[in-house]
């Protein structure tokens, strides 16, 4: 009787998975992986708002005698919250890089 060539390509990688579902150190290892993914993600999407255009929002630019503007500290302190979230970001993400690398010691 000849094996079947798909099962037998797919044999191997079915044994890694159940074994890796009973094991709870794997477990925890793509836990670890999928909050490493996560926390990526979130600092991608911190820094893209960050990077955008830092246009003034209605009611951040106030109007000076001699027909200029200035900013107002709203957009400097939403500017700055901007960067607080970045920052936060990072330390999850680097958090979660050391929670994983201390699961594989």
């Amino acid at each position: 009787m000849t094996p079947i060539k798909g099962l037998v390509a797919i044999a191997p990688t079915l044994s890694a998975t159940f074994a890796a579902a009973d094991n709870p150190r794997a477990q925890a290892l793509e836990a670890a992986d999928a909050q490493i993914r996560a926390a990526q993600q979130a600092l991608r999407n911190a820094e893209e708002l960050q990077q955008r255009p830092a246009e003034p929002l209605p009611g951040e630019r106030l109007g000076n005698v001699g027909g200029h503007s200035r900013l107002t500290p709203d957009y400097f302190a939403r500017q700055r919250a901007m960067a607080a979230e970045v920052d936060a970001a990072r330390a999850r993400l680097d958090e979660a890089y050391r929670l994983r690398n201390q699961l594989r010691e």
